[in-house]
């Protein structure tokens, strides 16, 4: 099913989600993403860097996108997330479920 799910950003930057997914906001402390359910979740790494911060050579810019997926400007300093890739899941560190806290459908 294709459907949009709200994340909680938690502690450090990395959100269990299906393989491919589109993120298409960032805001007070949530990240919303139009998803796939059927593809296999997978950890979406993400590099949040605050406004005037050095961006680390790992991020790759290339404009115009520049892997820049969204800023929280809703925060002080506000906080820029820059799009580290996909990782395949560690069964052993990551729980299997959810909660309603960390995804929501909307």
């Amino acid at each position: 099913m294709k459907t949009v799910y709200r994340y909680s950003i938690r502690d450090g930057s990395s959100i269990k989600m299906p393989s491919g997914a589109k993120i298409l906001k960032i805001e007070n402390g949530s990240v919303w993403a139009y998803v796939d359910t059927d593809k296999p979740e997978v950890m979406r790494n993400l590099l949040p860097v605050e406004t005037g911060e050095e961006i680390p050579g790992t991020v790759v810019f290339n404009p115009p996108s520049a892997g820049h997926v969204g800023s929280d400007t809703t925060r002080r300093p506000v906080i820029h997330y820059f799009d580290g890739g996909e990782s395949v899941i560690d069964a052993d560190k990551v729980p299997q479920k959810f909660s309603d806290d960390d995804r929501s459908l909307i």
